[in-house]
């Protein structure tokens, strides 16, 4: 099965999607190609999202954590 990444910039221009509030600041966060799900089929198999002041994904940013090893030891300042 094909995945697909599916950013928070293409939701949010598409208005699939309401805006994101940073749980740190409590500010909207602008949309972007940074902060993301991967899709396979009907499923989220993957995020990466990018705060202002924490992130939660991969250090490289390239590769969202898969769904199934979401720790908050994966939370990381930026």
């Amino acid at each position: 099965m094909l995945s697909e990444k599916a950013t928070f910039f293409m939701l949010a221009d598409a208005d699939f999607i309401d805006p994101i509030r940073d749980p740190d600041t409590k500010n909207l966060l602008q949309p972007s190609e940074s902060t993301y799900a991967v899709v396979s089929g009907k499923s989220i198999t993957a995020v990466c999202f990018i705060g202002e002041k924490r992130s939660l994904c991969y250090s490289n940013g390239n590769e969202g954590i898969p769904i199934n090893k979401l720790d908050p030891d994966f939370i990381t300042e930026n």
